[in-house]
């Protein structure tokens, strides 16, 4: 029984600490910071599926999207030939190049606001992996990073229009301004859904932890058990068994019979364990 029982605990802490189901708290913070991933995702799908509203053309050409003005973006040239990168437009602040920032952003962001959405609500499913938690928490925060880098182009565009070496138009700053009041509006959601998955990661951690801590206690207790039953046994096996046939009848008794209950003889041999007769 004893060795059963060990294997079955070394088998236990062979698989690593325990998978805690998720806490009633850790819950409440992966929904609210699903929501907020999902919300921000939402709001940059719908950015995308608009009509170019973004466009330095006056008036604006609704038969392209920004997924379109993206793709026209990746592949684009320049004069001299070469292919014109979005990252290369950002940088430049020249001419199309900065009011169309937030959409040269939004495919990007929109694929990272759908892997902490994806993520967070993953971790509802109870005894999940802590990985996935944390990896959650960081694809918010990139994406959240990556829409303030876009805010802060947008800011250097709107307050220092005289660094373009083209004048911007009322058109191109109404879409700057419209560009950053929407990368704000898509921050603070995930933002807040990359606080919350940290925060559930570390709660799932310590709850993970403690349970850990508790088996590893109770598993050190059955190991002391253990060892106590194994030398009470030992003693008991040790200890020498009684026979009445080991002892030996000196003294003769009143009566028909001696101490050890044989029949009275003038002379007792001593009776050993393997059951010699007395002698007459």
């Amino acid at each position: 029984m004893n060795a059963r029982r060990t294997v079955k605990n070394i088998f236990t802490m062979a698989r690593g600490p325990p998978k805690a189901p998720l806490s009633k708290r850790v819950k409440i913070l992966a929904a609210v910071g699903a929501a907020a991933t999902i919300v921000g995702w939402g709001m940059l799908l719908t950015s995308m599926a608009l009509p170019d509203w973004m466009s330095y053309d006056y008036p604006t050409n609704n038969t392209r999207t920004v997924v379109s003005l993206w793709m026209e973006c990746v592949t684009t040239t320049t004069q001299n030939g070469t292919t014109a990168t979005c990252l290369g437009y950002m940088l430049s602040l020249d001419g199309p190049g900065w009011p169309w920032t937030l959409t040269r952003c939004s495919m990007l962001h929109a694929f990272l606001f759908a892997i902490g959405g994806l993520v967070s609500f993953i971790s509802f499913l109870p005894e999940r992996s802590l990985t996935i938690l944390a990896a959650g928490a960081v694809c918010n925060l990139v994406a959240a990073g990556l829409t303030l880098m876009s805010m802060i182009v947008f800011t250097v565009a709107i307050l220092v229009p005289t660094m373009t070496s083209v004048t911007a138009t009322g058109h191109e700053n109404a879409a700057a301004g419209i560009g950053f009041y929407f990368g704000w509006v898509c921050t603070i959601p995930n933002v807040v859904g990359g606080i919350l998955g940290i925060k559930t990661a570390t709660e799932h951690t310590k709850i993970v932890k403690d349970k850990a801590m508790k088996q590893l206690k109770l598993f050190m207790q059955s190991q002391v058990q253990e060892k106590e039953d194994s030398s009470v046994g030992e003693e008991k096996d040790e200890k020498p068994k009684l026979s009445p046939w080991g002892k030996v009848a000196l003294t003769k008794m009143n009566g028909n019979k001696n101490g050890i209950g044989l029949p009275n003889k003038n002379f007792l041999a001593p009776i050993v364990d393997r059951g010699m007769a007395p002698i007459d």
